[in-house]
């Protein structure tokens, strides 16, 4: 009976087995099997050393911002990812030729890894001192920025929180310190170690905040005329580098605070832990220095708005007159990361890309600070673009400004432009009489705004000339041109000496004869009153010559043109 019963759950028991054998069976067949194939994932550099912090390449969107799980040489290991990059550390292997594998969105990576020893690595007393005192610039600089910013945006009490993060990392500093002093000789080893693998990156991102803090401390406002708008290209373009390197390499500074949060493991030993909580302890004191540049260019004057205004509007006939040019320029607000494409990589003006570049650092940045560990987390989030603006006046750059329009039909205005990036005006006119017009002064810069106008009332005053500038002796020298070069004057050894007698003729113009040199005779005759004090602004008319001259300046400067010879002489005629 026993045995009945025995073989009779031996039966029931062969069958169940078997049953579950086929469901099992069953249930793999059903399953996705997951691709083997492998990505053409590629890694920023052909070899890493340990503790050495990897960079992928993703391509494809591939698994974009997820926290993956891999394995190298059997050790498991995290991998952080963002938009473009991915980023996971090499655990202590020896020398040799690895390959980390993982699974992400149902297909399979295998990226090879070849790890190298590096061959020079200083002590570590070395490296924690310089992180140290790098660490405490940083900490200077970014609460004399806080300062600076609270004066430039008149918030007194919205940078508390910022000033509160920069005094929790210069405490976590500290406790940095007693850290490392408590390590073993052989855990302060792999400190140095894991410092001097990822020393590179941290010096790339010091790089790039150094060249946009330089470029900010340009932008203040200075009495002289200046490109003013390429120094704001040039901060936009600092800006942005920096701030996509901080974004790109989120995830990297995200895995290094994970592991600074985790405890001694196979995977990483103490010293290494400690290296990389300092570095995420710099890297967040950079994105600091980061935020109050950032804030700071946003509320500094930069776009030009309105109100061109000229500083001289009554001009003497004839004369070169130096003007100052002056435009509002204000702070960047809410809107005006919309005036031009919304790509923030490619194209848009300068204007526009400031403003989605401090959008797109905001979102990222706050972005990261809710995943962070608690003890490395920063109270301060990034705000909105405000409405409101400040502004102030500066001295517009002669590049970006037009003349135009003069309403008055005898009058003409001439723009010159000095080397130093200031405007001349010249006006002239043929009526015989002071003349009133008004004028166009145009700014246009695309980089910057839509052009924008001025309509300015002006007054040419004719100068009456008198006889004691004109009469008296004068040393004229003589200047040949060459047709092949027609810019480049060549001085000749010709010099004569001319005498303008008083004569009461034609109100005080110059009413004489023949004056000769041996070489060169002057026919002087033909004068009016008009002509010489009005028309050419006392220009003396003799024969196929013109003596200009300019009040107060004892110059007269001639030209003359010979169709024979196709030679053109200029003379400089200096009053003695």
């Amino acid at each position: 009976m026993i045995n009945k019963i025995k073989n009779h759950i031996t039966i029931h028991l062969f069958f169940l087995i078997c049953t579950i054998g086929l469901f099992n069976g069953c249930s793999k067949k059903e399953i996705e099997p997951v691709n083997p194939s492998t990505s053409n994932l590629t890694t920023d550099k052909t070899q890493y050393a340990s503790y050495e912090i990897v960079t992928l390449k993703i391509h494809d969107n591939d698994f974009s911002g997820q926290t993956i799980t891999g394995k190298i040489n059997g050790i498991e290991t995290v991998i952080e990812s963002g938009d473009s990059l991915a980023f996971f550390i090499v655990p202590s292997l020896f020398d040799g030729d690895y390959s980390i594998s993982f699974t992400a969105n149902g297909r399979g990576f295998n990226v090879p890894i070849k790890v190298a020893s590096l061959t020079t690595i200083s002590s570590p007393e070395v490296y924690f001192t310089e992180m140290e005192t790098a660490i405490h610039q940083k900490i200077q600089l970014a609460n004399t920025q806080i300062s600076e910013l609270e004066q430039i945006d008149n918030s007194l009490n919205e940078y508390g929180d910022l000033t509160n993060d920069v005094l929790t990392y210069s405490d976590l500093l500290a406790d940095y310190r007693i850290q490392y002093n408590n390590l073993s000789n052989e855990e302060k080893e792999e400190f140095a170690k894991c410092m001097a693998a990822n020393k590179a990156k941290l010096a790339e991102l010091n790089s790039l905040y150094s060249s946009f803090s330089s470029s900010t401390v340009n932008l203040r406002t200075m009495q002289t005329v200046r490109n003013y708008e390429t120094e704001v290209v040039t901060s936009s373009n600092n800006f942005k580098n920096s701030v996509v390197f901080t974004a790109a390499h989120i995830p990297y500074i995200l895995l290094s605070a994970k592991i600074a949060a985790s405890i001694p493991n196979v995977y990483v030993k103490a010293g290494a832990i400690l290296a990389l909580g300092v570095t995420v302890c710099s890297f967040m004191l950079s994105a600091d220095q980061t935020i109050t540049l950032s804030e700071a260019l946003i509320y500094k004057a930069l776009k030009p708005y309105d109100n061109l205004s000229v500083s001289e509007t009554i001009y003497a006939a004839g004369e070169e007159i130096s003007v100052n040019i002056t435009a509002n320029y204000r702070s960047i607000i809410s809107g005006d990361e919309n005036d031009g494409t919304l790509r923030l990589s490619n194209g848009g003006n300068t204007i526009s890309n400031i403003g989605k570049t401090y959008n797109y650092f905001k979102d990222e940045y706050n972005g990261l600070i809710n995943k962070l560990p608690s003890f490395l987390k920063p109270s301060y989030t990034l705000k909105n673009l405000k409405s409101a603006f400040n502004s102030t006046s500066r001295f517009v750059y002669n590049d970006y400004i037009k003349i135009s329009n003069v309403s008055n039909p005898t009058v003409l205005l001439k723009q010159l432009n000095q080397p130093d990036g200031s405007i001349k005006i010249k006006a002239t006119t043929t009526a015989t009489t002071d003349q009133n017009f008004t004028y166009d002064i145009e700014y246009s810069n695309s980089n910057f705004t839509k052009s924008f106008k001025k309509t300015i009332a002006g007054k040419v005053v004719l100068q009456t000339c008198s006889p004691s500038m004109i009469f008296g002796t004068w040393i004229i020298q003589d200047y040949l041109v060459d047709n092949s070069n027609p810019n480049g004057f060549v001085k000749s050894d010709h010099f004569i000496t001319m005498t303008i007698p008083p004569t009461p003729a034609n109100n005080g113009c110059v009413d004489y004869g023949a004056v000769s040199e041996a070489t060169l005779v002057y026919s002087l005759n033909n004068y009016s009153s008009a002509y010489c004090c009005y028309f050419t602004n006392c220009a003396l008319s003799v024969s196929d010559y013109y003596f200009y001259y300019t009040p107060g300046v004892s110059v007269f400067t001639t030209n003359r043109t010979n169709s024979l010879e196709g030679t053109i002489h200029h003379s400089v005629f200096t009053k003695q």
